[in-house]
């Protein structure tokens, strides 16, 4: 169950994501896959059986000691414990679903059968859990088939059922291997980030003000990038939605207070944010400070926000991507949640329709525009 809902929770993330900002090479020959979701070409792949992953047999590790030497004594007992987590590794680059979820169900009954065995709790400085966190992060700087997708996905249940792991050694760990591995570019690294990221906030152990302070920095830091804007606005929304107000509050809206006060300047995805922080914040109006409260007044489907945000937001539909913006989606549901009066939500949404639909309908030659819609 725990695994399904992490599997969601990353779906939802990665249906936004062109596929020719995220497939590797040999996947994106194909023109027609520019305009189309990443995860329908890596499924299309799959079911053709071409995953490039092939079965690899696992080699015999025979490390040489004698009783004299400690050294060599302690380096076979840590391989030996090691070695048969290897295959499972493999499993996580699959671009089946099920295989994927084999292989991380796999890896963490081992972990948990040497931590068992050796009598010692899975924590952040035991050497085979240490190793596997590094491994998983490893996966998630390549693009390689499923990778990245099965690497965060094993990290984020391992953080998730090992509450001895502190999610600061993974952020740590993520910005050493990134700096020592010189192969992997700007690109590949920023995915590679936001990834790890994703898995620590979904994994919901970020939770302590210190962790989130951290997590949220790195994320508002990647937004800068292009490429993963709408991932890590999306992954941003999470910690708004499922972290602790009062923390949310001193967090994120200490850091976003400047923009999200001005309507005028938001970009599309701080349209989001701006929505699900109301939202989440419309919650608990009494824990709210007066600036928040007087943000909480702000109603972005009246006419008059609405013109103050139409060029960004007409912005969003000539964006070369797979699905529509997030923004959409978020407003509409807004728009749709904005009163339990029926006639009230039928008026706001008639002033949404109007500036965005109506007036496309009110031009000359609309067809090309609403394409871009449709």
């Amino acid at each position: 169950g725990a695994l399904q809902s992490i599997e969601k929770d990353f779906m939802d993330l990665i249906q936004n994501i062109p596929a020719m900002q995220y497939l590797p090479v040999w996947m994106r020959s194909d023109k027609a896959q520019r305009n189309v979701n990443v995860w329908e070409v890596l499924e299309k792949y799959a079911k053709r059986g071409d995953n490039k992953t092939k079965e690899t047999s696992l080699p015999k590790v025979d490390v040489k000691h004698t009783d004299t030497s400690k050294g060599l004594a302690i380096m076979k007992e840590r391989f030996a414990n090691i070695t048969p987590s290897l295959p499972y590794f493999e499993m996580l680059k699959e671009l089946r679903a099920d295989k994927r979820s084999e292989g991380i169900l796999k890896l963490l009954d081992h972990l948990q059968c040497v931590a068992t065995n050796h009598k010692d709790e899975v924590d952040g400085e035991h050497d085979v859990t240490e190793y596997t966190i590094k491994r998983l992060i490893r996966l998630c700087t390549t693009n390689d088939e499923g990778s990245r997708l099965g690497g965060s996905m094993a990290l984020s249940l391992l953080l998730k059922q090992c509450p001895n792991i502190d999610p600061l050694c993974v952020i740590s760990y993520g910005k050493r291997i990134l700096a020592n591995n010189q192969a992997v570019d700007e690109k590949q690294a920023a995915w590679s980030k936001a990834f790890e990221l994703a898995a620590l906030v979904i994994s919901g152990r970020v939770r302590e003000k210190e962790c989130i302070e951290k997590v949220v920095a790195s994320l508002l830091d990647l937004r800068k990038s292009s490429m993963v804007r709408q991932f890590v606005t999306q992954t941003l929304a999470l910690i708004i939605e499922r972290c602790n107000i009062a923390t949310v509050l001193s967090v994120v809206w200490t850091r976003l207070r400047a923009v999200l006060k001005d309507p005028e300047q938001y970009t599309p995805e701080l349209l989001y944010l701006a929505v699900k922080f109301q939202t989440a914040a419309g919650a608990h109006p009494k824990k709210c400070p007066s600036d928040v409260l007087k943000f909480l007044e702000i109603e972005f489907y009246s006419e008059s926000i609405l013109d103050l945000m139409l060029s960004s937001i007409y912005e969003t539909v000539f964006q070369l991507h797979p699905q529509v913006h997030i923004m959409w989606e978020a407003m509409l549901q807004y728009t749709f949640g904005s009163s339990e009066d029926p006639a009230v939500v039928a008026t706001n949404f008639k002033a949404f329709w109007n500036k965005f639909i109506g007036a496309i309908l009110a031009e000359e030659e609309p067809e090309e525009r609403l394409k871009q819609f449709r």
